[in-house]
Parts: C-alpha cells; structure tokens; sequence
C-alpha cells in the first residue's frame, strides 16, 4: 500500500473531491490511477516518517518494531484486528490513530498561512 498527497483538488467520483494536501492511499483510488495521477503531477508519494519519531508513539513503536513495522505507512496500511492483537487495544482506538496519522502527514495548507 502506498500513500500520495493529493498536490490539487481531485475528484473522486460522485461529487466527491478529495481537498489539495490529503494523504490518501493508493488503495482508495486503485493503484492504476494512483500512478496515473503521479505521472501527471496530481499526486505524489508520501515519505512516512518512523513511527519512533512521532510525539506519543515511543511506547507504540517499540512494540511494533518487533513484527518488522517500523514507520507509519506500514502502520495506516496494516490490518487493523491485527494491529490491535498486537497493541492490545480495541480496533476503534486503531482506526482512530490511523486517521490521526493521516491527518499528521497531510500538507500544510499555505494559502492558510
């Protein structure tokens, strides 16, 4: 699973726009058009950054380490009753800070100041 942010506006299907700046998985808009809209400067990749590094997640990551994921692509992309199992938390609190994650690596919007 890859991550991209989407570099502009882009339309989802349905009326559903996906705002400048979100990170979105190539799994949402199938791979295909993922690298699609990479080549054509829509969207580019996500570097993640180590989950280790991340303000409240030095407990989380060592556990983590051990199963081999290590920075939070792998942790958003992961399968969520299995990162439970291994936290020892219930799935909701999992889904909860995959979208936290998310929202950590979406871009800053600079007409926003």
């Amino acid at each position: 699973m890859t991550l991209y942010r989407a570099l502009s506006n882009l339309e989802a299907g349905k009326g559903v726009i996906i705002p400048k700046g979100s990170v979105i998985t190539g799994e949402r808009l199938g791979e295909t058009v993922a690298l699609k809209l990479e080549r054509l400067g829509r969207l580019s990749r996500v570097a993640a950054p180590p989950l280790a590094v991340l303000p409240g997640w030095s407990a989380r990551a060592k556990k983590l380490e051990r199963s081999g994921l290590v920075d939070a692509e792998q942790f958003i992309g992961m399968d969520t009753a299995r990162l439970a199992q291994w936290l020892g938390v219930k799935a909701p609190k999992i889904e909860e800070w995959k979208s936290e994650l998310l929202e950590f690596l979406k871009a800053p919007d600079p007409e926003k100041g």
